[in-house]
């Protein structure tokens, strides 16, 4: 990442930043944009995070509600998927940052996984034209994410063993 980024990501957020590891970015830095070691956070170090990126959501997802019309409109969407779209724009934000901590291709991976998990949102809303408000649409949804967690889990259990 370039000093400039990192010097505008820590004016604009520097709990974030610092956390994300871009206060080891300079240009005499050694390791100059390799990822750096985040080290382990401490409680309350991974509570203010914790904090922070909650709180974006949370504001993003309110932001989607106030907008919706606006979003589902300029997005072909049926009223009520706007808070879905900020809530998923927030998390999508907070885990590119926090992916800073492991340099820029860790947060681009984030990021792209914040977007792919998605698709099934998209399919819904987009292929099925179904609302967010149908309990169809929240069973098919609830019942995909379930399914790739129990599927990640799997997975990692059985490359451990």
């Amino acid at each position: 990442m370039s000093p400039v980024l990192a010097n505008v990501a820590m004016h604009l957020a520097p709990e974030i930043a610092r956390y994300a590891g871009l206060y080891d970015l300079s240009p005499t830095h050694r390791s100059y944009g390799e990822p750096q070691d985040a080290g382990t956070l401490t409680f309350p170090q991974a509570a203010k995070f914790g904090g922070l990126a909650t709180s974006v959501v949370l504001a993003t997802t309110l932001t989607g509600y106030a907008l919706d019309k606006q979003i589902t409109k300029s997005l072909g969407l049926s009223e009520g998927w706007g808070p879905v779209v900020g809530a998923a724009g927030g998390l999508a934000v907070t885990n590119a940052v926090a992916g800073l901590a492991q340099g820029v291709p860790a947060s681009a991976g984030y990021l792209f996984g914040s977007a792919g998990a998605l698709v099934p949102t998209a399919i819904a809303a987009y292929a099925f034209g179904r609302k967010p408000q149908d309990k169809g649409t929240a069973y098919f949804l609830a019942g995909l994410a379930a399914a790739t967690v129990v599927f990640g889990v799997a997975r990692g259990v059985v490359k451990r063993a």
